[in-house]
């Protein structure tokens, strides 16, 4: 089973010291019916700048990838190898690379969801949720292209996982939306989501992977388009020069897809990445946990999006 051999290889891993763990601590506050997820971690304040650097060996042009420190390998399979993140705050955390360099701005790909959907299908996974930071505003720190996946942790059990979920009770009763992009009016900024087919489950990756990519892309023009931007190269896989091309963020699980437009990486000088808006943040303080918990998940989530974007009509 997947999931039990994640386990082993990290628990093998953090024994030699070739994964980097601590404990941290789960703090809840309700908001729009979520019940939103900070969690305290400490260790992340001396977490090296590229979240996945050996901090001896912080260059420009560190690729952990390529190698890849072979205590973290999991699996290997198609064109992706399945590692531990080296610095994990939920045990279990993995990331899907991609066997050969691919820049991690470039739009996700048919490939790319057949992998996660394959990985999120495995035995043992089902608690598990997929996300990607693309761009330096949405919380990418890597340039070579990677997918993350993060387990239920033990305080999620019982409740609704990822806790945006909560949100969608009411939707994941209507087959009739399922496969149609729409947005939340919980959720007042720009975003898209899209329940999932429950037939997904039955196609293979390949087939389920090419499905999940024009789901991404609607998902993409429509979040973009409500936030009032353009998008740029954000589609272009043929695109060379991405240094002007807008962030976003994408989660995704066996129920649901999200994307997210982005137009800072911090509020409050909170860092905020996919996970966030799955309904999971991460403060480094004391200090950054009372703030967040003052200010509220939905204010700081709004700092870091666009508003609605309203156009006039003029005549």
């Amino acid at each position: 089973m997947l999931r039990s051999k994640i386990l082993s290889v990290f628990d093998t891993a953090l024994s030699t010291g070739h994964v980097v763990w601590r404990d941290s601590t789960a703090h809840f506050v309700f908001a729009a019916s979520v019940r939103w997820q900070f969690r305290l971690a400490t260790a992340l304040a001396q977490k090296p700048a590229g979240e996945h650097s050996k901090p001896s060996t912080t260059k420009k042009d560190f690729n952990p990838f390529l190698p890849y420190d072979e205590a973290l390998f999991v699996d290997s399979f198609d064109n992706f190898n399945l590692l531990l993140n080296k610095f994990s705050i939920v045990r279990g955390h993995v990331l899907l690379t991609t066997t050969d360099f691919q820049n991690q701005l470039e739009p996700l790909n048919a490939s790319d969801f057949a992998a996660a959907w394959r990985t999120l299908q495995a035995p043992g996974m089902s608690q598990y949720l997929c996300f990607y930071n693309s761009g330096k505003n949405a919380g990418a720190s890597q340039h070579h292209k990677h997918l993350q996946l993060i387990p239920e942790a033990d305080e999620d059990a019982g409740q609704p996982f990822p806790p945006i979920r909560a949100i969608l009770s009411a939707e994941t009763e209507s087959v009739a939306r399922a496969g149609t992009p729409f947005t939340h009016e919980a959720l007042p900024f720009a975003h898209c989501l899209v329940l999932l087919p429950p037939s997904l489950s039955c196609e293979d990756p390949i087939a389920a992977g090419k499905h999940l990519e024009a789901l991404y892309q609607q998902s993409l023009k429509k979040a973009f388009g409500d936030a009032g931007q353009d998008i740029g190269s954000c589609l272009d896989p043929e695109t060379q020069e991405r240094s002007a091309q807008p962030s976003y963020n994408v989660v995704l699980t066996s129920e649901f897809l999200m994307v997210v437009p982005r137009r800072a990486e911090r509020a409050e000088g909170i860092s905020l990445n996919s996970v966030a808006f799955a309904g999971m943040m991460l403060v480094k303080s004391q200090e950054e946990l009372d703030l967040a918990i003052e200010k509220g998940p939905i204010e700081l989530l709004a700092q870091v999006t666009y508003p609605v974007f309203v156009k006039k009509i003029v005549g």
